[in-house]
Order: structure tokens, then C-alpha cells, then sequence
């Protein structure tokens, strides 16, 4: 029990919510907790980023989309968070549909911008997060499509379910996420040399 409670702040909260929505993900969690605690996470950086004067991921967004305005672009971030979040209950519908999906591209934006933040010393969770989302959506997190460069260090990964996926993210975290992760940029050049070798797979998942 907290008795006295605890000092903390705004990066620390970010840390904290951010790990948390890893581990829950990784561990097939509440999907509304994940959802909330990214979109929290993403939300702190975003707004560290700025005080540091280091671009997040909504703002090189803006400038890959000029057509978008920001806060359209912020609409498509936020949709679930922000109905999870605001009581708006004139304006909302009576219920959404929460994606696996959704959840994803939250935790996926929320270790960009950790990493924007933190460079080198960027938590390990968002650099385990960000090579398992590689690993596992090469068509998602690439400029081309590296499926069968994963398909070849890891049979079957891409096509797995996304109970396995996750399995495999546990293991990634499991052995990689508790010390630092020496050479940050290094470890997210993909697929040259995978980053994360300690996890293999040679048949199915």
C-alpha cells in the first residue's frame, strides 16, 4: 500500500504507462487498458518532444500529409483512446469496435516517439516493441516489403496468429528487454543483421 505515495513525473509517467501497454499486449491484456495507457504514453511524449524540440511522429505526419490538417490526423490517432477517455455522451455513438489493429499502430506510435525523445537511451521496451512490429507486420513497418527475409530467420512468423505473435513478443521482451539495449540506432537497422537474435525459430511457431 502507497502510504506516502510517490514523486513522479510527466517522463516517468510516460515510462511507466508506455511498459505497461507492452507487457499487457505481449501478454494479450485488456485490450481498452492497452489502448488507454499507449495512447496516454504517445500523448506525454508527443508533448516532450516538443519542450526538447524534437519532431514526434504526428508532426512528420503533418509534413507527409499536408492535405491533412493536424487535427484530422490526430482524429485518426486518437479515435479509440479518445472515446475510452471523454465523457461526450451527446456526441458519441453508443459503442465502437476496438481493433487489434488499433492497438498496434497506438503502442507503435507511442515507441516512435519515445525513441524520438530518448535517442540512445530510449527505453528497451520501445526498441523490442518496435523490431517485434517489424518482425512480425513487415508490410506494415517498412518502406518495402521484407516478409520473406523474416520468413527466412523465423519460419512461418509472418503468417503466424497473433496469439503466436505475441508469444514471440514475450520471448523478444523476456530475453531482451530487462538490460539496455546497447546501440539503439544500430538495432533498428532491420534485417541486415536481426537486431534481436537470441529468439530463434527453425519450424512452425
Amino acid at each position: 500500500m502507497l502510504v506516502e505515495g510517490i514523486r513522479v513525473t510527466k517522463l516517468d509517467a510516460a515510462h511507466r504507462q508506455f511498459k505497461m501497454a507492452v507487457w499487457l499486449f505481449f501478454c494479450e491484456g485488456d485490450p481498452v487498458c492497452i489502448q488507454s495507457l499507449a495512447g496516454n504514453a504517445r500523448e506525454l511524449y508527443e508533448r516532450q518532444c516538443s519542450n526538447a524540440q524534437k519532431e514526434d511522429l504526428l508532426t512528420a505526419l503533418c509534413k507527409s500529409f499536408p492535405t491533412h490538417s493536424r487535427k484530422d490526423l490526430i482524429n485518426v490517432l486518437h479515435t479509440a483512446r479518445n472515446y475510452i477517455k471523454h465523457d461526450n455522451s451527446l456526441g458519441d455513438p453508443p459503442n465502437i469496435i476496438l481493433t487489434e489493429m488499433e492497438n498496434l499502430l497506438t503502442i507503435f506510435a507511442a515507441a516512435m516517439d519515445c525513441t524520438s525523445l530518448m535517442a540512445e537511451d530510449t527505453l528497451p521496451e520501445a526498441v523490442v516493441y518496435l523490431c517485434w512490429h517489424a518482425y512480425t507486420y513487415p508490410q506494415l513497418a517498412c518502406a518495402i516489403d521484407l516478409t520473406a527475409e523474416v520468413e527466412k530467420k523465423w519460419p512461418g512468423l509472418t503468417t503466424a496468429t497473433s496469439s503466436e505473435k505475441r508469444k514471440f513478443g514475450r520471448a523478444l521482451l523476456k530475453e531482451n528487454g530487462v538490460a539496455h539495449i546497447d546501440g539503439f540506432f544500430k538495432a533498428l537497422q532491420l534485417f541486415a543483421e536481426p537486431p534481436l537474435p537470441a529468439v530463434q525459430h527453425t519450424g512452425s511457431l
